[in-house]
């Protein structure tokens, strides 16, 4: 065999990462955003990426791409993960960028700068959410 991939609930998930370590061969998990399964087994592949490292990610991005660029996070009340804006505003902030927090549309419109570039980050589980931003 030379590679699960497991669509398993996580009882049996932990049973086939055991299997997986012990015959030495790659297990991808493609639906958990969950860090633990990859503890202590090199073998397990997460497809997913936490919600804690997407925070991370982006603003590693922007610290390439958004210096001397505004930065609104938009708090949307809706979105399931209500620690998004705070982790990433945190995030920017360590890495010197200039980011702030708007609560909804409406406040990220009176934080947009007239004399910097603006770049606005909208967190939404809603498709349609950002054609109403637009």
């Amino acid at each position: 065999m030379d590679l699960i991939i497991g669509l398993v609930y996580q009882a049996n998930f932990q049973i086939l990462a055991r299997f997986a370590r012990e015959n030495r061969i790659p297990l991808v998990n493609p639906i958990s955003e969950r860090r633990e399964v990859l503890k202590d087994n090199p073998f397990v592949i997460k497809v997913q990426p936490s919600r804690e490292s997407q925070a991370e990610q982006l603003a590693g991005y922007l610290s390439g791409v958004a210096q001397g660029t505004r930065i609104i996070v938009i708090r949307n009340g809706q979105y399931a993960d209500r620690g998004a804006p705070d982790r990433l505003l945190t995030a920017c902030t360590e890495r010197g960028l200039s980011a702030r927090i708007a609560e909804g549309q409406s406040g990220a419109i009176g934080q947009l700068s007239g004399t910097e570039p603006n770049l606005v980050v909208a967190m939404s589980d809603q498709p349609a959410y950002i054609l109403d931003l637009l």
